[in-house]
């Protein structure tokens, strides 16, 4: 059995998405969605357009590439761009309307040397020591009437395990903002992993990942991974396969190859044992050998988000990584 020109891919739940969204919700009614990294796998297009009918118009991207994708789907929404912008595309944000953030005080100086009129968020480094102004340049900065701000926002290191540390970077954030009117400013500071445990009183929405796919949280996991079987063929007791000869069957069974492999998704040394399968050997570039004692007649293996959890969790390594290393 020979399947030619399949391709693994990602399907979403549109109800679950919905009802994981609502859970957000009741935290705070703004939703920022950050659809970077191609919406994590399942491709930032089918991702924002089902956010779009799930009446989400706040968006969050890291390049511009993925902000221009976003802005040919919808003219109206709002896009903020996590990373730092050239100067040569100050023109293309301001026209297309793309919220801009301010990381450093370079930042800043570069936008007053060209006049930007634009909009921007200022970030505000609470402890990430990732991105962001020191208080003193975030005072200097927010007191420029000839930047047009009109965002406020921070990271946070982590969630629960972390809840000493994110307590002090909240903190510190509110003492900052304390001192200046906050009335006319979107903020945010709390993400997926902190938004259920700690809450800036200044804050107006929140700013959500992966948390959308149910799977942070373990709430309504909306998305599975479809994996094409692109030849099943048998073998026996005591037969090798692979590369090194690195798997060797204890029992009889079968070998489901899967297009689909450490050039777009699971680590060379991924252990998986699930549903019945193991993999046989170590993952090729472009393939996945799967063993199983079953001999499936279907053309395809379904690995459903609590799947996905197992196989993380197994192999000690995120689901954000499993899931932006993905490229549908």
């Amino acid at each position: 059995m020979v399947n030619h020109m399949l391709e693994p891919y990602i399907s979403l739940n549109h109800k679950k998405l919905y009802e994981n969204i609502k859970y957000y919700k009741e935290q705070e009614e703004t939703q920022i969605i950050v659809v970077k990294s191609n919406g994590y796998g399942v491709g930032i297009k089918r991702l924002v357009k089902a956010l779009l009918e799930c009446k989400i118009n706040h968006f969050a991207v890291f390049t511009l590439k993925e902000a221009k994708k976003i802005r040919n789907i919808d003219k109206q929404c709002f896009i903020l761009l996590l990373n730092s912008i050239e100067k040569n595309d100050l023109t293309y944000c301001y026209r297309q309307n793309i919220t801009i953030s301010i990381n450093s005080y370079e930042d800043y100086l570069m936008l007053k040397r060209n006049r930007y009129k634009g909009y921007a968020h200022l970030k505000l480094d609470t402890g990430m020591h990732r991105y962001g102004v020191n208080n003193k340049e975030f005072y200097k900065i927010i007191k420029d009437k000839k930047i047009n701000i009109t965002g406020i926002f921070s990271h946070l290191v982590g969630g629960i395990d972390e809840y000493p540390y994110i307590k002090k970077q909240v903190d510190f954030f509110d003492s900052v903002l304390d001192k200046i009117d906050t009335s006319k400013y979107l903020i945010h500071i709390c993400s997926t992993n902190s938004c259920k445990i700690i809450k800036s009183k200044y804050q107006n929405a929140i700013r959500i990942g992966m948390g959308i796919f149910g799977l942070m949280n373990h709430l309504n996991p909306c998305i599975s991974l479809h994996l094409p079987i692109t030849l099943k063929r048998a073998i026996k007791r005591n037969e090798y396969c692979s590369y090194n000869l690195s798997f060797k069957a204890e029992k009889d069974g079968f070998l489901y190859v899967i297009p689909l492999g450490y050039h777009n998704l699971f680590l060379p040394n991924t252990k998986i044992k699930i549903n019945g399968f193991i993999n046989a050997g170590n993952i090729c570039m472009n393939c996945l050998i799967l063993y199983s004692e079953k001999n499936i007649e279907k053309k395809a293996i379904t690995l459903s988000g609590y799947d996905l959890i197992k196989i993380s969790l197994d192999n000690n390594y995120s689901l954000y990584y499993l899931l932006s290393s993905f490229t549908s």
